[in-house]
């Protein structure tokens, strides 16, 4: 079955994997799990600290929208990042949630020096590259920037002088 994409080019849907496959695809990403239900993988990170959970949020946020497949993140205690991935359109695991699994794992990330004990590679030979600075502009922002919040001082004389 094909869909359309935002440009109406057209986009093979993805198509539900077995808990059998999952599991198979799972052995390739180090620190993913299964959910119980096999409807979704997810990695939980100890970064070092609250920006460099921020700095990954921002990488992991570019490739899901290269992959047009977006993952859930929450972020606690300001360093702890849970970034998981479903496949919402066939209610699991699709091809595509390990695809961006897989470019995820890649990343250079600044882990916290303990990070529960486990020893995980840190990518030590390739240097973090930051993202380009993206401006984003917002129509509210735009409005509320071009309101004059005090009355000019002619404004202010015209009144008291009343």
């Amino acid at each position: 079955m094909q869909k359309q994409d935002r440009k109406n080019s057209p986009v093979e849907a993805p198509s539900l994997l077995t808990a059998n496959k999952a599991r198979e695809s799972l052995k390739d990403l180090d620190g993913w799990q299964l959910t119980d239900d096999h409807k979704m993988v997810y990695r939980e990170f100890i970064l070092q600290d609250f920006m460099a959970a921020i700095d990954l949020i921002d990488r992991i946020a570019l490739i899901a929208e290269d992959e047009k497949h977006h993952p859930d993140m929450h972020l606690t205690q300001c360093r702890n990042l849970r970034v998981a991935l479903t496949t919402h359109d066939v209610g699991g695991l699709s091809q595509k949630d390990f695809t961006v699994a897989l470019k995820i794992k890649d990343l250079p990330i600044l882990f916290h020096k303990h990070n529960n004990g486990v020893v995980i590679d840190q990518h030590k030979d390739k240097p973090i590259q930051r993202p380009k600075q993206r401006k984003i502009t917002s129509p509210v922002l735009k409005k509320e920037k071009n309101v004059k919040t005090r009355p000019s001082s002619k404004q202010g004389r015209s009144l008291s002088s009343k």
